[in-house]
């Protein structure tokens, strides 16, 4: 399966996805106007992912801000790891935030409750 990299921009994150290692990373700020636009590939790459996943798939959320049309898109990911999870594979949900960033630890906590999922959260 190829990698997926996308090169962040002050709007939209940076996002590395490579399969042989099991690896799906989103790093950066979230706002871009056309969020879905831009997510799309991510979704196709990792619907591909999933049709013959790795025994252990890591998804690191280095995400410093979003914005509400972001909230979707991620949440979505965030779920689809999810539901990996329950199917018997070891995911590893790490949700990366800076120390100062109460409000981006508790969306962490919020989305974990939510998925009935375990996030690893960590101070960058």
């Amino acid at each position: 399966m190829k990698p997926l990299n996308i090169v962040a921009t002050s709007k939209t994150p940076l996002v590395f996805c490579d399969g042989d290692l099991g690896t799906v990373e989103l790093a950066g700020m979230s706002y871009s106007e056309d969020t879905f636009v831009f997510y799309e590939p991510i979704f196709n790459w990792i619907n591909e992912y999933l049709q013959n996943p790795n025994e252990v798939t890591n998804f690191n959320m280095k995400i410093r801000y979003f914005n509400t049309s972001s909230v979707k898109c991620l949440f979505d990911l965030l779920e689809m790891f999810s539901n990996l999870s329950k199917s018997g594979k070891k995911v590893n949900i790490n949700w990366y935030y800076d120390q100062e960033d109460e409000e981006m630890r508790d969306t962490g906590e919020n989305f974990s409750n939510i998925l009935n999922c375990e996030f690893q959260l960590m101070q960058n």
